[in-house]
């Protein structure tokens, strides 16, 4: 368990990164910056708290959000479960959000979701099954590069641009169907 020190408002690039003893973390209150890769790889990382004073970040069942609870910002990845409901609300899922989560087999995306930004489910190896709503407009550069599990997935009419990459090394994807809207 690491309780972060208050008066700290900067939370680096690579902070814990592969940090093997990261289990638990405390953000306090001053805290007004995570850098988007500060946890990655910390193979451990089970969950996150968040004082209820900080103007920036929420914590919301060990998940990482923006304080208004519109972004998911980071999924521990060796939170318990195999799947996980993104609460109604969240519009965006942030870049590498998802990242490395292996233990997830699937993932339910609420209607409220119109970005899936870059990497935000890379390397979710155990990934089966996702359904993204009709709600979704755009799905970012290696989005679900990687999630070597996946074996279908229908992109809806809604969503208008497919980053690069998007579906990168996904060897067990037969069926892919995308929507009308595409360009």
């Amino acid at each position: 368990y690491i309780s972060l020190p208050e008066g700290l408002e900067y939370v680096g690039s690579d902070a814990f990164s592969y940090n093997q003893n990261l289990t638990y973390v405390y953000i306090p209150e001053s805290v007004i910056e995570i850098s988007i890769d500060a946890f990655a790889v910390a193979p451990n990382f089970a969950s996150v708290t968040i004082s209820p004073n900080n103007t920036v970040y929420a914590s919301l069942d060990g998940v990482l959000y923006s304080k208004d609870l519109t972004t998911l910002i980071k999924y521990p990845v060796a939170k318990v479960g195999a799947t996980f409901d993104i609460p109604a609300g969240v519009t965006t899922i942030g870049f590498g959000a998802f990242a490395n989560a292996t233990n997830l087999t699937s993932v339910n995306i609420p209607a409220s979701v119109q970005t899936i930004e870059t990497s935000a489910f890379q390397s979710c190896s155990a990934l089966t099954s996702i359904t993204i709503p009709d709600s979704v407009m755009s799905i970012g550069n290696s989005a679900f590069s990687d999630c070597s599990g996946l074996t279908s997935i229908t992109i809806p009419d809604s969503v208008t641009s497919i980053g690069s990459s998007a579906f990168y090394k996904c060897s067990k994807l037969t069926s892919v169907t995308i929507g009308n809207s595409v360009t």
